[in-house]
């Protein structure tokens, strides 16, 4: 198994996605990939500061896992309810 960084010198991993940067630090992060020997990859986020995701087998998935944030001052999908209200 062998572990290479996918993005080079910038935010954009080898298949063209923008990852934003770190949202604890604000600093660039870096796509990992895992190549296993039966050709298969696992693809993660990681940052300098220490914070990284958890895999998946796909890039573009993984991509838009690290990309999601939520919207200051946006609605909450899920407002709280008093007790008994449905």
């Amino acid at each position: 198994m062998e572990n290479t960084n996918v993005t080079g010198e910038s935010n954009i991993t080898e298949r063209g996605q923008n990852l934003l940067p770190c949202p604890f630090c604000g600093d660039s992060v870096e796509m990992e990939e895992s190549k296993h020997d039966d050709g298969s990859s696992w693809f993660w986020v990681e940052c300098d500061c220490g914070i990284d995701t958890r895999g998946s087998s796909n890039c573009k998935d993984m991509v838009t896992f690290w990309n999601r944030r939520a919207k200051p001052g946006g609605e909450n999908p899920f407002p709280q309810q008093p007790h008994g209200e449905k």
